[in-house]
C-alpha cells in the first residue's frame, strides 16, 4: 500500500462512526474471550464465535467501517476500541486528493486558481490562492504551519512594489464589522513565514480568516507582451467577434500570471508540524506544484470563459436579453464554481 493510499485509508476509517449497538456487539465477543464481564444490561443473545461477530460487523458496515471494527480486535482498550496507528496526521487535501502515484495526488477542489490577480508592469505582481490547509489525525494539540524555500518572505509582503519573487502567507480577518473603532483585531496567529492554529480552533480560525498564500514575481518579456496584446484591443468591441479577441487576450494575461505564480509555489514547501496531546511531535513536508496537463488544461478552462464572456459583455445593454445571453450567464456560473483541477500535492522527505 502506497503512502498516499494509507493516509486515504486512515482519514477515511476515522471519519466513520460506529453503529453503538455493533460496537458494543463487538467489544462484549473481546471481553468474553478475555473473561470480562460485558457491561450495561444485554439482551440475551445466541452464543456467538468471536470470528463470527467480526464477520457480521464487517458485512453489515462495509470497508471503511470494517477498518474500525478490525482495530477494535487488534487493539482493544479497556474503555473505548483503540485506533491502530497512535498519534498520526495528514494533510486533509492530500488524503483527499486523486493519487498519482510515487507519493503525489491531484489536489480535489482545495487549491483555487489565483483569486487575486495584479500588480503593473513598471513594478510587479502578485497572485494568492486559497488553500485547504486543514489535517486531520488522532490526538492532535496543536498544528504549525511554515513555509521553506528561496522565496520565503518572513515578514509577509517584501515591498509595496512586488519588483522580487517571493511568497508568503496572509490571513484576512472576514468580519472587520465586529471591530469597533480603536480596538486591535483578533490574533490571526501568523502571517508572513508561518503561523500556529490549536487543532479544535481549525474550524473557527477558517471562519474568521481567509488564509491565503501569495506569490509576487517581475514582469518580465512574455508578461509584457500578454498585457500588450490585451491592452491593444478596445474596450468596446464593435462585434462579437472583437469581443471574443478581448477576451482571449485578457484570458492569456491571466493565464502567464497563474503560471508564474504556479512556478514559485513549486519551489516552496509547506512544513506542518503537530504537537500531540502527549508532548510528541510530528513533521510533515508537502510540495505544490502545477499538474502534469496544466498549460493545456487551463487553457482549454479560459477558451470557455472567454466564449461566454464575450456572450454577456456584447449583450449586456441588449433587452430582452437573447436565448444565447442567458445560456452562456448559466455556463459562467458553472465554470466559476466548478474551476479545473490544476494542481498536485507531493509529500516529501527532508
Amino acid at each position: 500500500m502506497d503512502r498516499h493510499t494509507l493516509e486515504q485509508f486512515r482519514t477515511r476509517a476515522r471519519r466513520v462512526t460506529l453503529p453503538e449497538n455493533v460496537r458494543e456487539s463487538v467489544l462484549d465477543e473481546i471481553r468474553v474471550e478475555k473473561n470480562e464481564r460485558a457491561r450495561g444490561t444485554r439482551q440475551p443473545r445466541r452464543s456467538m464465535t468471536r470470528r463470527a461477530a467480526v464477520g457480521a460487523g464487517l458485512a453489515v458496515l462495509g470497508g471503511a467501517a470494517a477498518l474500525l471494527a478490525l482495530s477494535v480486535i487488534v487493539r482493544p482498550g479497556e474503555d473505548a476500541p483503540a485506533t491502530t496507528e497512535g498519534n498520526w496526521f495528514v494533510l486533509k487535501a492530500y488524503a483527499d486528493g486523486v493519487s498519482q502515484g510515487e507519493g503525489t495526488v491531484l489536489a480535489q477542489r482545495s487549491i483555487s486558481l489565483a483569486g487575486s490577480l495584479g500588480g503593473s508592469e513598471s513594478s510587479g505582481w502578485y497572485a494568492a490562492h486559497s488553500i485547504d490547509l486543514r489535517c486531520e489525525g488522532a490526538d492532535i494539540d496543536r498544528i504549525d504551519y511554515a513555509l521553506e524555500g528561496e522565496f520565503v518572505s518572513p515578514e509577509g509582503q517584501p515591498d509595496e512594489e512586488f519588483t522580487e519573487n517571493a511568497v508568503w502567507f496572509d490571513a484576512l480577518y472576514r468580519r472587520p464589522y465586529e471591530v469597533g473603532e480603536g480596538e486591535a483585531y483578533p490574533d490571526h496567529g501568523g502571517t508572513g513565514a508561518g503561523f500556529s492554529v490549536s487543532y479544535e480552533e481549525q474550524q473557527a480560525d477558517e471562519e474568521s480568516f481567509n488564509r491565503q498564500v501569495w506569490t509576487s514575481f517581475p514582469t518580465d518579456d512574455e508578461i509584457r507582451a500578454a498585457r500588450a496584446a490585451k491592452d491593444a484591443l478596445p474596450i468596446d468591441a464593435a462585434t462579437l467577434e472583437d469581443e471574443l479577441a478581448r477576451q482571449q487576450a485578457l484570458n492569456r494575461f491571466r493565464f502567464v500570471l497563474e503560471r508564474r505564480s504556479a512556478d514559485i509555489l513549486a519551489q516552496t514547501t509547506l512544513v506542518m508540524t503537530v504537537t500531540f496531546a502527549d508532548g510528541s511531535e510530528q513533521v510533515k513536508r508537502y510540495r505544490i506544484s502545477p499538474a502534469e496537463n496544466f498549460d493545456e488544461t487551463y487553457q482549454s478552462y479560459l477558451d470557455r470563459r472567454a466564449r461566454n464572456g464575450a456572450i454577456l459583455s456584447y449583450y449586456r445593454n441588449a433587452e430582452p436579453k437573447p436565448e444565447e445571453y442567458l445560456e452562456a450567464q448559466e455556463a459562467t456560473d458553472g465554470l466559476y464554481a466548478n474551476w479545473p483541477d490544476l494542481y498536485t500535492i507531493t509529500e516529501v522527505s527532508e
